[in-house]
Protein backbone atom coordinates (compact mmCIF):
# COMPACT_ATOMS: atom_id res chain seq x y z
CA UNK A 1 0.00 0.00 0.00
CA UNK A 2 3.01 2.03 1.22
CA UNK A 3 4.52 1.73 -2.37
CA UNK A 4 1.23 2.24 -4.33
CA UNK A 5 0.68 5.18 -2.37
CA UNK A 6 4.25 6.88 -3.08
CA UNK A 7 3.90 6.01 -6.55
CA UNK A 8 1.81 9.42 -7.09
CA UNK A 9 4.76 11.35 -6.13
CA UNK A 10 7.74 9.71 -6.91
CA UNK A 11 8.58 10.36 -10.46
CA UNK A 12 9.49 13.49 -12.41
CA UNK A 13 6.24 13.78 -14.81
CA UNK A 14 5.47 17.38 -15.80
CA UNK A 15 1.68 16.71 -16.95
CA UNK A 16 -0.58 19.85 -15.03
CA UNK A 17 -2.17 17.98 -13.76
CA UNK A 18 0.43 15.21 -11.75
CA UNK A 19 1.53 18.63 -10.70
CA UNK A 20 -1.83 19.95 -9.31
CA UNK A 21 -1.90 16.97 -7.67
CA UNK A 22 1.19 17.00 -5.70
CA UNK A 23 0.95 20.34 -4.87
CA UNK A 24 -3.05 19.78 -3.46
CA UNK A 25 -2.48 16.78 -1.41
CA UNK A 26 -0.93 17.36 2.22
CA UNK A 27 -1.75 14.43 4.07
CA UNK A 28 -2.70 10.59 3.11
CA UNK A 29 -5.28 8.84 5.42
CA UNK A 30 -6.21 5.12 5.06
CA UNK A 31 -9.14 3.19 6.78
CA UNK A 32 -8.32 -0.46 7.54
CA UNK A 33 -10.93 -3.19 6.57
CA UNK A 34 -9.77 -6.64 7.07
CA UNK A 35 -9.97 -8.22 3.65
CA UNK A 36 -9.50 -7.19 0.53
CA UNK A 37 -13.57 -7.77 -0.77
CA UNK A 38 -13.95 -5.21 1.79
CA UNK A 39 -11.96 -2.27 0.92
CA UNK A 40 -12.85 -2.64 -2.82
CA UNK A 41 -16.41 -1.89 -1.57
CA UNK A 42 -15.28 0.90 0.88
CA UNK A 43 -13.51 2.41 -1.73
CA UNK A 44 -16.40 2.60 -3.63
CA UNK A 45 -18.22 4.30 -1.44
CA UNK A 46 -15.82 6.76 -0.81
CA UNK A 47 -15.25 7.31 -4.65
CA UNK A 48 -19.33 8.59 -4.51
CA UNK A 49 -19.14 10.27 -1.29
CA UNK A 50 -15.78 12.34 -1.80
CA UNK A 51 -16.22 12.17 -5.97
CA UNK A 52 -12.00 12.97 -5.78
CA UNK A 53 -11.01 14.96 -8.13
CA UNK A 54 -7.94 13.24 -9.65
CA UNK A 55 -9.66 9.75 -9.74
CA UNK A 56 -11.77 8.87 -12.98
CA UNK A 57 -12.28 5.32 -11.24
CA UNK A 58 -16.01 4.04 -11.25
CA UNK A 59 -17.27 7.57 -12.02
CA UNK A 60 -19.22 6.16 -14.86
CA UNK A 61 -19.86 2.76 -13.79
CA UNK A 62 -23.67 2.41 -13.37
CA UNK A 63 -26.73 0.36 -14.31
CA UNK A 64 -28.31 2.10 -17.46
CA UNK A 65 -31.69 0.76 -17.09
CA UNK A 66 -34.55 0.20 -14.25
CA UNK A 67 -37.50 -1.44 -14.29
CA UNK A 68 -40.76 0.50 -12.93
CA UNK A 69 -44.46 0.88 -12.39
CA UNK A 70 -46.88 3.86 -12.17
CA UNK A 71 -50.15 4.25 -12.34
CA UNK A 72 -51.68 5.71 -15.64
CA UNK A 73 -54.39 8.52 -15.81
CA UNK A 74 -57.20 5.70 -16.09
CA UNK A 75 -55.89 3.91 -12.98
CA UNK A 76 -54.06 0.85 -14.44
CA UNK A 77 -50.93 -0.32 -13.00
CA UNK A 78 -48.18 0.01 -15.97
CA UNK A 79 -44.68 -1.91 -15.91
CA UNK A 80 -41.83 -0.23 -18.06
CA UNK A 81 -38.05 0.17 -18.29
CA UNK A 82 -36.66 3.49 -17.92
CA UNK A 83 -33.12 4.94 -18.10
CA UNK A 84 -31.33 5.60 -14.41
CA UNK A 85 -31.28 8.55 -13.05
CA UNK A 86 -30.42 10.32 -10.54
CA UNK A 87 -33.44 10.17 -8.55
CA UNK A 88 -34.93 7.28 -9.91
CA UNK A 89 -35.76 4.34 -7.74
CA UNK A 90 -35.94 1.14 -10.07
CA UNK A 91 -37.74 -2.23 -8.78
CA UNK A 92 -34.69 -3.75 -10.08
CA UNK A 93 -31.76 -2.84 -13.09
CA UNK A 94 -29.96 -3.94 -15.74
CA UNK A 95 -27.17 -3.05 -17.69
CA UNK A 96 -28.56 -3.71 -21.52
CA UNK A 97 -31.55 -3.12 -22.73
CA UNK A 98 -32.47 -5.91 -23.81
CA UNK A 99 -31.95 -7.87 -20.46
CA UNK A 100 -34.98 -5.95 -18.83
CA UNK A 101 -37.70 -6.34 -21.69
CA UNK A 102 -36.74 -10.20 -21.58
CA UNK A 103 -37.64 -10.14 -17.44
CA UNK A 104 -40.91 -8.15 -18.30
CA UNK A 105 -41.93 -10.66 -21.48
CA UNK A 106 -41.19 -13.63 -18.45
CA UNK A 107 -43.56 -11.97 -16.13
CA UNK A 108 -46.10 -10.74 -18.77
CA UNK A 109 -46.75 -14.74 -19.84
CA UNK A 110 -46.25 -15.62 -16.38
CA UNK A 111 -48.78 -13.43 -14.68
CA UNK A 112 -50.92 -12.97 -17.78
CA UNK A 113 -50.02 -9.10 -18.42
CA UNK A 114 -50.89 -6.84 -21.49
CA UNK A 115 -47.89 -6.33 -23.56
CA UNK A 116 -49.87 -3.26 -24.45
CA UNK A 117 -49.73 -1.86 -20.77
CA UNK A 118 -45.99 -3.15 -20.38
CA UNK A 119 -44.65 -1.19 -23.45
CA UNK A 120 -43.51 -4.34 -25.13
CA UNK A 121 -46.34 -3.34 -27.88
CA UNK A 122 -46.29 0.11 -28.91
CA UNK A 123 -48.66 -0.12 -32.00
CA UNK A 124 -52.54 0.56 -32.64
CA UNK A 125 -52.65 -2.99 -33.70
CA UNK A 126 -55.18 -5.55 -31.76
CA UNK A 127 -53.27 -6.48 -28.45
CA UNK A 128 -51.06 -9.68 -29.31
CA UNK A 129 -51.15 -10.85 -26.20
CA UNK A 130 -54.97 -10.91 -26.61
CA UNK A 131 -54.03 -13.13 -29.95
CA UNK A 132 -51.85 -15.84 -28.21
CA UNK A 133 -54.36 -16.17 -25.33
CA UNK A 134 -52.78 -14.73 -22.28
CA UNK A 135 -54.05 -11.15 -21.88
CA UNK A 136 -57.58 -11.09 -20.47
CA UNK A 137 -58.53 -7.91 -22.50
CA UNK A 138 -57.71 -5.39 -20.12
CA UNK A 139 -56.94 -3.34 -23.09
CA UNK A 140 -59.50 -3.93 -24.84
CA UNK A 141 -62.27 -2.97 -21.59
CA UNK A 142 -63.20 -7.13 -21.21
CA UNK A 143 -61.42 -7.10 -18.11
CA UNK A 144 -61.96 -5.54 -14.71
CA UNK A 145 -58.19 -2.91 -14.04
CA UNK A 146 -58.66 -3.76 -10.39
CA UNK A 147 -58.35 -8.00 -11.46
CA UNK A 148 -55.23 -6.56 -13.74
CA UNK A 149 -53.57 -4.34 -11.27
CA UNK A 150 -53.89 -7.15 -8.55
CA UNK A 151 -51.81 -9.59 -11.07
CA UNK A 152 -49.46 -6.87 -11.80
CA UNK A 153 -48.41 -6.62 -7.72
CA UNK A 154 -48.86 -10.48 -7.74
CA UNK A 155 -46.18 -9.88 -10.28
CA UNK A 156 -44.21 -7.75 -8.60
CA UNK A 157 -44.39 -9.36 -5.65
CA UNK A 158 -42.93 -12.17 -6.98
CA UNK A 159 -40.29 -10.54 -8.53
CA UNK A 160 -39.11 -9.21 -5.11
CA UNK A 161 -38.81 -12.70 -3.83
CA UNK A 162 -36.79 -13.33 -6.42
CA UNK A 163 -34.32 -11.51 -5.42
CA UNK A 164 -31.75 -12.40 -3.10
CA UNK A 165 -31.01 -11.16 0.18
CA UNK A 166 -28.48 -12.28 2.54
CA UNK A 167 -25.83 -11.52 5.01
CA UNK A 168 -21.96 -11.46 3.52
CA UNK A 169 -19.49 -12.62 6.55
CA UNK A 170 -15.91 -11.28 5.68
CA UNK A 171 -12.55 -11.34 7.76
CA UNK A 172 -12.54 -8.92 10.26
CA UNK A 173 -9.75 -5.62 10.77
CA UNK A 174 -8.64 -7.62 13.70
CA UNK A 175 -8.93 -11.04 15.91
CA UNK A 176 -12.56 -11.72 17.23
CA UNK A 177 -14.47 -9.84 14.59
CA UNK A 178 -16.24 -10.48 11.76
CA UNK A 179 -17.25 -8.00 8.42
CA UNK A 180 -20.38 -8.45 7.25
CA UNK A 181 -22.56 -6.65 4.11
CA UNK A 182 -25.79 -6.27 3.98
CA UNK A 183 -27.98 -7.34 0.52
CA UNK A 184 -31.97 -6.87 0.54
CA UNK A 185 -33.90 -7.83 -2.53
CA UNK A 186 -30.57 -7.95 -4.77
CA UNK A 187 -29.78 -4.30 -3.34
CA UNK A 188 -26.46 -3.55 -1.07
CA UNK A 189 -28.12 -2.05 1.72
CA UNK A 190 -24.97 -1.53 4.08
CA UNK A 191 -21.75 -2.97 5.72
CA UNK A 192 -20.62 -3.22 9.04
CA UNK A 193 -18.05 -5.18 11.60
CA UNK A 194 -19.30 -7.23 14.74
CA UNK A 195 -18.09 -9.71 17.01
CA UNK A 196 -17.54 -13.25 16.12
CA UNK A 197 -19.72 -14.56 18.59
CA UNK A 198 -22.83 -12.92 17.28
CA UNK A 199 -25.42 -15.02 15.39
CA UNK A 200 -27.67 -13.04 12.75
CA UNK A 201 -31.45 -14.29 13.60
CA UNK A 202 -33.41 -12.50 11.25
CA UNK A 203 -33.30 -9.76 8.48
CA UNK A 204 -34.36 -6.83 10.64
CA UNK A 205 -31.19 -7.92 13.13
CA UNK A 206 -28.69 -7.71 9.89
CA UNK A 207 -30.20 -4.19 9.24
CA UNK A 208 -29.31 -3.60 13.22
CA UNK A 209 -25.79 -4.78 12.69
CA UNK A 210 -24.91 -3.04 9.76
CA UNK A 211 -24.55 0.92 8.80
CA UNK A 212 -26.49 2.09 5.58
CA UNK A 213 -24.96 3.58 2.70
CA UNK A 214 -26.28 4.32 -0.82
CA UNK A 215 -25.86 1.35 -3.42
CA UNK A 216 -24.32 1.85 -6.95
CA UNK A 217 -24.31 -0.56 -9.47
CA UNK A 218 -20.23 -1.39 -8.84
CA UNK A 219 -21.17 -2.50 -5.63
CA UNK A 220 -24.40 -4.38 -6.12
CA UNK A 221 -22.38 -6.20 -9.46
CA UNK A 222 -19.32 -6.55 -6.79
CA UNK A 223 -21.50 -8.08 -3.71
CA UNK A 224 -23.63 -10.24 -5.75
CA UNK A 225 -21.24 -12.31 -7.72
CA UNK A 226 -18.65 -12.49 -4.02
CA UNK A 227 -21.95 -13.97 -3.00
CA UNK A 228 -22.02 -16.29 -5.60
CA UNK A 229 -18.89 -17.16 -5.23
CA UNK A 230 -18.69 -17.98 -2.09
CA UNK A 231 -21.77 -18.97 -0.66
CA UNK A 232 -20.42 -20.83 2.37
CA UNK A 233 -19.74 -17.21 4.18
CA UNK A 234 -23.31 -15.99 2.62
CA UNK A 235 -26.58 -16.45 5.39
CA UNK A 236 -29.95 -16.43 3.45
CA UNK A 237 -32.10 -14.07 4.98
CA UNK A 238 -35.85 -14.27 4.71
Amino acid sequence: LRKRVTSHFSNNSVSRRKQEMMRNVHRVSFERCGSEFMAMVWESIEIKRLWPAYNKSQKNLEFGFGLCTYEDRNNILRIGIERQRRHLRPIHTFNLLIEGHNLIREMVKEFQLCPKYCFLQTSQEPCSGMEEGYCKGVCAGKEKKERYNERVRQALAALRDRLPSFLLLEDGRRPGERACVLVEEGKFRGLGYIPEDVEVQSREHARELVTLYPENGFIRSLVLRHGTLHPARRIDLR
